[in-house]
């Protein structure tokens, strides 16, 4: 019920606020819905999430060690623990600690959105229909992943020191954040139809060496908890990240000239793209691929707007049905925790 009440939200902020003279808009909207979803994903039980009670474990054992342990005692992501054990000693229980998660992932999406996208009613459809139930599950990627976002404007700005720096931050969250790295040098690469054209080609290729790529990347990061797994392949995910590609190979040229800055969007999304057969070999590799496909939440929007007239109307209300769809089919059981 939670879930319906909270697109119903989503949908309802949106026709209030865009549709009566106030003063800025987008911020009141960005912030209403920021703060339910800040509600939902802070006041959830901890069976609400895969991982929850694993996080709620390492929260209380974070209460009984001091520093040094705590350095001894995990190998690597030491930046996630040593948050908990800092907020173990300041907040007297994991409910706390899970709302302030929540409102440091959420308000960097909400930043993220407020920033750079085109509509951000339709950024947060697809944030809450694709990735919304990802952060109430993996919240030390969470915390990664908003670092990330929050970094994205270092790297439209071209400030290469915050940038890395902000990388190596998320890094010691989630290691597998270094994969983000030379996003900010391939962005300085213009795109082309010949770039474009080289992405689609490299997508069989990238296939055929999904296996050498995972162990190339085993070797750089440490993703050995991520095996072969049989019958592994997203089919969804692909049919819809072909698709959009398909329409982006359309569209680049009217893309590009409305808002330059899109090229950026499109870097993260053709990375995304040449990282999809990973998730054939492990399904939970979709992980690695939300640093870069976590930007459609931008893409599409951009990708409506540069459609004019009745086309635009009628891919604006598909593009809402289908979110809406596949928002409604992956609803997960939800409860307070108090309930």
């Amino acid at each position: 019920m939670i879930y319906i009440i909270n697109i119903g939200l989503i949908v309802f902020w949106a026709a209030l606020f865009f549709s009566i003279n106030i003063k800025n808009p987008r911020r009141l909207y960005t912030i209403f819905v920021c703060l339910q979803l800040i509600l939902i994903a802070g006041l959830r039980s901890v069976d609400v999430g895969n991982d929850t009670i694993n996080y709620n474990y390492t929260f209380e054992t974070a209460k009984n060690m001091n520093f040094s342990q705590i350095i001894n005692f995990y190998d690597k992501d030491y930046g996630y623990y040593l948050f908990n054990w800092l907020m173990a000693q300041v907040l007297p229980n994991f409910q706390l600690f899970l709302i302030l998660v929540a409102i440091l992932s959420i308000s960097s999406v909400g930043y993220f959105i407020y920033k750079n996208s085109a509509q951000p009613f339709m950024s947060f459809l697809i944030f809450v229909s694709l990735f919304f139930n990802f952060f109430m599950t993996g919240t030390r990627q969470t915390l990664a992943i908003s670092l990330l976002l929050v970094g994205f404007e270092f790297c439209k700005k071209r400030k290469i020191f915050l940038f890395v720096v902000i990388v190596l931050l998320a890094t010691t969250f989630h290691q597998s954040a270094l994969l983000f790295l030379p996003f900010y040098f391939i962005t300085l690469k213009r795109i082309t139809s010949l770039y474009t054209g080289i992405v689609a080609m490299l997508l069989p290729i990238a296939f055929i060496f999904k296996n050498n790529i995972l162990s190339f990347l085993q070797t750089i990061g440490g993703y050995e908890q991520y095996v072969n797994y049989e019958g592994a392949g997203t089919h969804t995910f692909t049919f819809m990240m072909i698709l959009i590609f398909i329409v982006v190979i359309i569209k680049k040229k009217d893309i590009l000239l409305r808002k330059p800055v899109t090229s950026y969007y499109l870097h993260a999304f053709y990375l995304a793209f040449l990282l999809i057969p990973l998730t054939y070999i492990n399904p939970s590799l979709l992980r690695l691929v939300m640093y870069f496909n976590i930007y459609i939440i931008l893409i599409i929007p951009e990708i409506i707007e540069s459609f004019k007239g009745k086309e635009k109307i009628i891919i604006y209300y598909t593009a809402i049905l289908v979110l809406l769809g596949l928002y409604l089919r992956s609803i997960p059981n939800y409860e307070f925790f108090w309930q």
